[in-house]
């Protein structure tokens, strides 16, 4: 079987603290996204799991994804997280991504039954906002780390006109 890769882009780089939080949800996010990937025999693929908090966040994530599409392409793309939740229409235009999947079908199972059987792009994005329970991964262990975190809450009911989390991320459950 080929590899699978996990990448994630955010655009908080800049904040050591807040870089700390997203490296760890964006490796047990991707870590859930390879084990299905493998379970399915899914190879020669790359997850990302793409931020959408600001405009420059997604015009970077645009142009990582045709340097990944230029450099390898053979290799498919799959796109996940807020910016695949929140602006699905706008990355289903790129020929360059192959798939992609929302919030909550990235912890689903058969999400990725289908990434391995389909013939056509993919596109496995429900309406987060209907969403009641948490979507939080299971986590067993955190090795190589002094500290783990622990998922207070996950997406927000206020509707700020400035902030598009909601909109990624669903109400708060």
């Amino acid at each position: 079987m080929g590899e699978v890769y996990d990448f994630f882009l955010s655009s908080y780089s800049d904040y050591s603290r807040v870089d700390i939080v997203l490296e760890f949800l964006a490796f047990w996010f991707g870590i859930i996204s390879v084990v299905f990937a493998k379970k399915q025999n899914i190879s020669n693929s790359t997850f990302i799991n793409g931020c959408a908090v600001t405009n420059k966040t997604i015009a970077d994530l645009k142009s990582e994804i045709r340097k990944i599409k230029r450099e390898k392409p053979d290799r498919k793309i799959i796109l996940t997280g807020c910016a695949a939740q929140i602006h699905q229409e706008d990355f289903s235009k790129m020929s360059e991504i192959d798939a992609i999947i929302g919030n909550k079908e990235k912890l689903e199972e058969k999400t990725y039954e289908r990434l391995r059987t389909a013939n056509d792009k993919v596109s496995e994005v429900g309406d987060i906002l209907q969403e009641s329970q948490a979507i939080a991964p299971i986590i067993d262990k955190v090795e190589q780390r002094i500290r783990g975190f622990v998922q207070i809450q996950n997406g927000c009911d206020h509707r700020c006109t400035f902030c598009i989390i909601p909109y990624g991320r669903g109400n708060s459950r």
